[in-house]
């Protein structure tokens, strides 16, 4: 095969939309046409190992990149057991893979979520945003055994004072719900306040963490935090309902592994609740 119909055969496969777009990576072709080896070779590894180079910048990224980076990145991803990072984003390739596990490593430790709506979040890839999300996760002076520890600690602690209630007794009897394996069938009005918080829950992760996930390993969902806290609460401490600030926190505290619910975390909570609420008025 002629040197370009490798690469011409690559741009065919794309989607139509795609190959309208393709030109913007036109600067990328004296160095493929140079090592069309290469591209051979990439585009194998890519089939082999069902990598679908369906975007204008994974095949430019792919095809850019020299064989054994791309094997040596994929496999680190692969033994890790997260090679759904280049499956599901192939241009991601480019970036050292071994870094980035690190820095996923770091955050499931500190019980920072790492993906939303099923995207790896960017601050794994980008360097500036990566400085300033370390700074927060407060891991320059902890060990890993440290924070290996403090996850099963915080896994064991009773519900914190976000729930409000009044005593050990409540904790109890609350936390029995939380982690019973009964059934639950919330009534048409429970359902509208699942949505309510859920919507809630998710900006307010987005602002804290800048992803809208549960960390790696909790011992409960926020979505079921959510559903036995509206359908069975009434039923523990019918004098002393929780309101959806209540809940948003014990989904934090319990999915997100936060120690810190301070007034900051509550002021964070009100300001979007009211401008969740003008939205609804709109």
């Amino acid at each position: 095969m002629k040197q370009m119909d490798i690469i011409i055969e690559a741009y065919k496969s794309l989607p139509e939309d795609q190959r309208k777009i393709f030109y913007k990576y036109m600067g990328i072709m004296p160095a493929l046409v140079a090592n069309v080896d290469n591209c051979q070779k990439v585009l194998t590894f890519a089939q082999e190992n069902g990598i679908e180079l369906i975007t204008a910048k994974s095949l430019a990224r792919f095809l850019a990149e020299d064989i054994s980076t791309i094997e040596k990145h994929f496999m680190h991803y692969k033994k890790a057991g997260y090679e759904r990072i280049i499956l599901a984003n192939p241009e991601l390739i480019r970036f050292d893979a071994e870094e980035v596990l690190k820095r996923i490593n770091q955050c499931i430790k500190a019980g920072k979520g790492i993906e939303i709506d099923g995207r790896f979040a960017e601050f794994l890839f980008d360097d500036l945003q990566w400085k300033n999300v370390r700074e927060n996760l407060h891991l320059e002076e902890v060990s890993m055994e440290d924070l290996e520890k403090k996850g099963k600690d915080i896994e064991s602690v009773d519900l914190h004072v976000s729930a409000r209630i009044p005593n050990k007794e409540s904790y109890k009897d609350l936390e029995l719900k939380l982690f019973a394996n009964d059934p639950l069938d919330l009534n048409p009005e429970q359902f509208e306040r699942y949505l309510e918080i859920s919507n809630l829950l998710k900006n307010v992760r987005e602002s804290l963490y800048g992803v809208n996930a549960d960390a790696e390993n909790v011992r409960i969902s926020s979505d079921m935090v959510i559903s036995k806290l509206i359908g069975n609460v009434s039923d523990i401490t019918p004098d002393n309902n929780l309101s959806n600030k209540d809940i948003v926190k014990a989904c934090l505290y319990y999915c997100n592994r936060e120690t810190n619910l301070d007034d900051g975390i509550d002021k964070v909570i009100d300001n979007l609740a009211v401008s969740q609420e003008n939205k609804r008025g709109l």
